[in-house]
């Protein structure tokens, strides 16, 4: 009743503004017990899907949620990270044991998180420069 698909989309516009571009646009209303909302933005390139998403708060108008997820989109692509940012602490394990290094950009409070709790256990494991996170040389479990 409150338009808010239609609200968060006109801030996801006004947020692509600042490039000159026109996102794909899809979404519909969900019967849910929720009654919260979200949004997804992202970017598919070679069959490969990265992006961000934002979550509806209460008190927090439906146009400033779809603006900042634009904002955090054209973020998350002008960071050029090759691993985006809901994906980049689900990968911590596995480079632990195969080795290697991901380009991120900046780090999510989980990834800070998981790295802390990794190297509990075996000591200092990963190297981040700001941009790439990698296990360090002859530090992989595997």
């Amino acid at each position: 009743s409150r338009n808010v698909r239609e609200r968060l989309i006109s801030g996801l516009l006004k947020g692509f503004e600042q490039i000159g571009q026109r996102p794909e646009i899809r979404g519909r209303y969900e019967t849910s017990i929720s009654p919260g909302c979200s949004i997804t933005v992202y970017a598919e390139s070679n069959g490969i899907r990265a992006g961000v998403d934002r979550l509806c708060e209460k008190g927090v108008l439906a146009e400033r949620i779809g603006e900042e997820a634009a904002t955090k989109f054209l973020k998350f692509l002008k960071s050029k990270a090759a691993v985006d940012l809901n994906l980049q602490d689900n990968l911590l394990l596995l480079m632990v044991l195969l080795g290697g290094m991901i380009r991120t950009g900046n780090l999510t409070s989980h990834t800070k998180t998981g790295i802390w709790l990794i190297e509990q256990f075996l000591g200092k494991v990963f190297k981040y420069d700001g941009e790439t996170l990698e296990v360090e040389p002859n530090k992989k479990i595997g």
